[in-house]
């Protein structure tokens, strides 16, 4: 008696009673048995039309194919690269991901035929189906790039298997009644003939022909020989051709995508700069695959970029040795063993006067030296602050703003007070010497310092007075009061003063120091664009603003996914461009870029393409500061916000900007902050506390810089200060002799009633909060308009006067 499954031993061994309970089991055996060898064979169907196995076939760059996607073959596209079993084909002006199993060759038949006679004078092509279509439509859109199907959509399955099915029926009923016509090896667009079916079919001797159909296509197509054996380097601009297009590409390299001793070692990062459509787009390319490809020399309106490998810079090495000699750098002396640094070259290419200049630095190896930590390397340069109130001063003397470029300027030190031996380099040819260094060179920890120190003194022979807040301002006075201002930052000097204070002090300076490049009016400086006309100084950062570049973003990246590791460098790369340009025209940005770079290590691709909003938020609304003369009775103005509890991490962000206004209410921009707040906090009143203390904190220095500067007194005039808030319990505790409930919030508040009872704040006035300019600066979607209007205008409220 059989079981339900099986019909051997020891199931016949058994016995019923009854003939319609084994006839019963009979029938559920017979049904087990067809039910299994059905799925079985449906199985193995599902399988072969899924085409999941890698056939392990290779595709050449340049290769014309068709590819399967949503059950329709589309084509003819061109192989741009293969990674592993993943083909990238170009598709119209689409880029493909396609697995190998999904892509068939376009084989020109009559030139197959005649390599295959090469080897035998007989060969039979396998039989292929003719029952898949061409998609003969070109896509009309912009460069797009979305990922291959390596797993079809689930929805819709088992209609798509039944469809297939049918396919695949018909196909073998056609490939039974005319083997040559199924057999044909080119894709007809037309529909005549069709692509190679899901097998992997290919002739017998395709691997024997597919070095001979390489050398063809090279005689064919020379150039894509010479872009096998094309070297590319960083920031080359290259011409080139995509297969099937008649326009010309221009792109600048990046980089390498892959590395040299791999098969990627003709991928290359690159960003378009032609066509105007894809300007600014970054994409990753087989540049084998490409036809013209060239290096092109750029015209006068482009800036020349120079291989400094290609470059012979003896001139320039011997041009170094010889500034060393000239200001006494190194005393040489025996090779005794000596505890020496090395050093190392760096070159440059300068660009002056629409002419690169080769430019050759030797730098010692500081690192090397022992007990770093002993020895003092702060040197200051001139706050961003500090520099805004000199530009506010300048306009207000109707002075010229110029600018001075110290060549060498670490060469000119004062001499140094430690032993240092450096080991020359081989262009000294100085065998068995080693150099005692007098002057602190490039390198060495405390070079500025020193070259600070000689200003310094320089400046002080010269009658000048170093500011006590910022010891990077140097001022001049005499009886009739400041003539002239000085601000350094390292070997870059901006000034402005009198006639007298230029024929006293700047040209001792260009005395005393070997003088570079000086510009007046209209030059950049520290990369600000400075220029002057007629009373007001205009400072900008258009320049800048326009090498900016938005990130390439997959159109098929959900906002949640996480950023991978490269993708997060580069993230972070474009916050710190963001952050700078905040922090010096652009305050509007400041909270948005500061909020992204406090979730940096959670970063999301939506956060990506923020930085991109905010990339071209910059670039499609140019912004410039106005400094303009503002009279005699000038005050500054504060005003504070915070925002309670706004960033992720439970912290609240705090903000202020500080202008210097005039009595018929021109102001200039000074500085403004944005930042998270120092402590966390309990409530909104503790936030704004901290605020306005940070803010009071800043204005307070800067008063009494501008004291400073403009009267030169110890006395107790202060200049006016007054605070602007919109939270009316924070005026009103200010005002009230009732303390505070939070009792660490007492210090705050008691500082700023001293500050008010000393004269140092005239006053702290209540505001409404769409009166309150420094919202922008802690809260996401405040507008930026206001603050950006004072900046360009030069014009506050005159409600607030």
């Amino acid at each position: 008696m059989p079981s339900s499954i099986v019909n051997k031993p020891p199931a016949l061994e058994g016995t019923t009673i009854s003939n319609v309970m084994g006839k019963h089991l009979v029938g559920l055996h017979e049904a087990r048995k067809a039910f299994i060898a059905a799925e079985s064979s449906e199985k193995v169907r599902r399988a072969l039309r899924k085409q999941i196995r890698p056939s392990g076939e290779k595709f050449k760059n340049g290769d014309k194919v068709f590819f399967l996607r949503d059950n329709q073959w589309k084509g003819p596209g061109w192989v741009i690269g293969q990674d592993n079993v993943v083909v990238f084909v170009r598709y119209g002006g689409t880029y493909v991901r396609v697995h190998e199993s999904r892509i068939k060759r376009d084989i020109d038949v009559e030139r197959k035929q005649k390599i295959i006679h090469k080897h035998t004078a007989k060969s039979t092509p396998v039989r292929k189906p003719q029952a898949a279509t061409y998609n003969n439509t070109e896509p009309d859109h912009d460069l797009v790039y979305y990922e291959s199907d390596d797993e079809e959509p689930h929805q819709n399955d088992t209609e798509n298997d039944e469809n297939q099915e049918n396919v695949e029926e018909s196909a073998d009923e056609s490939a039974d009644q005319d083997d040559s016509h199924a057999g044909s090896l080119n894709g007809s667009l037309n529909g005549e003939d069709s692509p190679e079916s899901e097998g992997r079919d290919s002739f017998d001797l395709e691997n024997q022909a597919e070095n001979d159909i390489h050398e063809e296509s090279m005689e064919h197509n020379p150039g894509s020989q010479a872009n096998d054996c094309m070297k590319l380097k960083k920031d080359q601009i290259v011409n080139f051709k995509i297969p099937g297009e008649n326009d010309t590409r221009e792109a600048i390299i990046l980089g390498r995508a892959g590395k040299a001793t791999t098969v990627k070692k003709s991928w290359y990062n690159i960003e378009y700069n032609q066509p105007e459509n894809m300007r600014g787009d970054q994409i990753s390319i087989d540049l084998r695959t490409v036809n013209d490809l060239k290096v092109v020399n750029q015209s006068d309106d482009v800036n020349e970029d120079v291989l400094l490998s290609d470059i012979d810079f003896t001139e320039a090495r011997e041009a170094e040795l010889d500034n060393w000699n000239k200001h006494n750098v190194y005393e040489e002396v025996e090779d005794n063993g000596q505890n020496c640094i090395s050093t190392r070259w760096v070159y440059t290419m300068k660009e002056l006067e629409n002419e690169f200049h080769r430019k050759a630095r030797l730098v010692a190896k500081g690192f090397e030296e022992d007990s770093l930590d002993e020895i003092p390397k702060n040197s200051p340069t001139c706050e961003k602050q500090s520099l805004r109130l000199i530009l506010s001063i300048i306009a207000s003397k109707r002075w010229s703003i110029n600018s001075v470029d110290i060549k060498t300027a670490f060469l000119q030190g004062e001499k140094m007070q430690r032993e240092v031996y450096l080991r020359p380099p081989k262009e000294a040819k100085a065998t068995g010497k080693v150099w005692r260094l007098n002057k602190c060179v490039y390198g060495l920890v405390d070079a500025s310092l020193k070259w600070y120190e000689k200003v310094k003194a320089t400046l002080l022979d010269c009658g000048g007075t170093v500011s006590k807040i910022d010891s990077a301002v140097f001022y001049w006075y005499n009886e009739k009061g400041l003539t002239g201002v000085l601000a350094v930052h390292v070997d870059d000097f901006l000034w402005a003063g009198s006639s007298t204070f230029e024929k006293t002090v700047v040209s001792r300076i260009r005395d005393m120091f070997k003088v570079g490049k000086e510009s007046c009016e209209s030059f950049k400086y520290l990369g600000l664009d400075l220029s002057q006309e007629n009373e007001t100084i205009v400072l900008s950062q258009q320049d800048y603003v326009r090498m900016l570049k938005t990130v390439l973003i997959d159109k098929d990246r959900v906002k949640t996914s996480p950023l991978s590791s490269s993708e997060q460098t580069l993230l972070r790369s474009k916050i710190g461009q963001l952050l700078w340009l905040a922090r010096q025209t652009r305050p509007d940005i400041a909270f948005d870029v500061a909020a992204i770079s406090s979730k940096i290590k959670s970063s999301t691709i939506e956060d990506l393409k923020k930085v991109n909003k905010i990339i071209r938020k910059v670039q499609n609304d140019p912004v410039s500061l106005q400094f303009q003369n503002l009279g005699h009775d000038v005050k500054f103005i504060l005003f504070s916000d915070a925002s309670f509890g706004n960033l992720p991490d439970g912290g609240s962000q705090g903000g202020y900007v500080v202008f210097l206004m005039g009595d018929d209410g021109k102001v200039n921009p000074i500085t403004w902050q944005s930042k998270k707040l120092r402590r966390v906090v309990r409530s909104t009143l503790a936030s704004e506390a901290l605020a306005l203390a940070d803010g009071v904190d800043c204005v307070i220095s800067l008063a009494a810089l501008f004291k400073e500067l403009m009267h030169n007194e110890n006395d107790l005039m202060h200049t006016p200060v007054d605070c602007f808030v919109d939270n009316k319990d924070l005026y009103h505790a200010i005002y009230s002799d009732k303390p505070v409930g939070e009792k660490r919030l007492r210090v705050e508040i008691n500082a700023i009633k001293q500050l008010l009872q000393d004269g140092e704040l005239k006053e702290v006035k209540w505001i409404q909060t769409n009166e309150q300019i420094a919202n922008v600066l802690t809260k996401h979607g405040a507008s930026g308009q206001d603050i950006l209007c004072c900046f360009e205008k030069g014009l506050l409220n005159s409600s607030l006067l």
